[in-house]
């Protein structure tokens, strides 16, 4: 009996524990995870560029005037609309992710709404914005409601757990294996 539970013990003491292989996994995906969370940033930032690009464009070069709804699109948040831009008539899309779902009520085809739009040779002067509910485009914050925000999320996991993986590439490998093996 006692024989066989020395042999369970070294059996079991030459098992990897748990611990060891979350540590040996996480050892492997820190590069992934540095990566990761640099795309992930990224992917904010632009998002956030492109939102604050556009809303500076609509209040430096935007011009109002009055649309007529052509048509609404709840499934995809969008609204077409018809304006006069000068003798030129143009057409607009409306995105409603900006603004609060009781503004969906005034979005019925025919009706008139008052817009801000870019003049035509803009990038981005197909894009429209409601004039009464412009400041509901400046506190918007959906850009940080993306996937990338999961992927931050799990790489600033990573680097809790595990902070010395953010010298991955400054260190001797060795070093962090045999620190992931052991810990």
């Amino acid at each position: 009996m006692e024989r066989q539970q020395q042999l369970l013990r070294r059996s079991s003491d030459k098992q990897m524990s748990l611990k060891q292989i979350l540590g040996a996994l996480l050892a492997l995906i820190s590069p992934l995870a540095l990566i990761t969370f640099l795309i992930g940033c990224l992917v904010v930032l632009d998002k956030f560029g492109a939102h604050l690009g556009q809303l500076r464009r609509l209040e430096r070069d935007g011009r109002v005037t009055e649309a007529v709804v052509d048509f609404a699109s709840p499934d995809y948040d969008w609204v077409f609309v018809d304006y006069h831009d000068g003798a030129e008539e143009r057409s607009g899309v409306l995105e409603m992710r900006y603004y609060p779902a009781e503004t969906w009520a005034l979005m019925r085809p025919g009706a008139t709404i008052t817009i801000r739009y870019l003049p035509f040779a803009e990038r981005g002067s197909d894009r429209v914005a409601l004039v009464d509910r412009f400041d509901d485009l400046r506190s918007y914050r959906g850009y940080l409601q993306s996937d990338a925000l999961i992927l931050l999320g799990l790489s600033w996991a990573v680097f809790l757990f595990k902070p010395q993986l953010l010298y991955v590439g400054l260190v001797d490998g060795n070093l962090l294996g045999d620190e992931a093996l052991n810990s």
